[in-house]
């Protein structure tokens, strides 16, 4: 398994294999809680659909549980955005606090490094 790092110019497509890395809290939903995935976390997904625009680049693929929070939940990774202004990669997630009775899905989002996997 050979793993590229991405450049802006890069052409994803559906069916391909990207691995996620490197998470780290975006700043970009207001109000959400600082999130923090272990380091050594790679997260291998295949893409199911991309949407491309002048501003941006839409990678769905289908949610992936994360059980490697370090605040004790876990969170499901939803979508990844590249911003073509700000040339970085984040993914949209849902976090949940495991032993808080009733606790709500809060949508959050967090700064990720994406490599395609050749």
């Amino acid at each position: 398994m050979k793993i590229n790092s991405t450049q802006t110019t890069y052409h994803f497509k559906p069916g391909q294999v990207i691995v996620l890395k490197n998470f780290k809290d975006s700043g970009v939903v207001e109000n959400a809680p600082v999130l923090k995935i272990d380091d050594d976390v790679e997260i291998l997904v295949t893409i199911q659909y991309i949407i491309q625009t002048e501003s941006h680049i839409e990678i769905g693929f289908l949610p992936v549980e994360v059980s490697y929070v370090s605040n004790m939940a876990y969170m499901i990774l939803k979508t990844v955005f590249f911003d073509s202004e700000t040339e970085f990669f984040t993914v949209d997630c849902a976090y949940i606090q495991e032993y808080i009775v009733e606790s709500q899905e809060v949508e959050s989002a967090m700064k990720v490094d994406v490599f395609v996997v050749e």
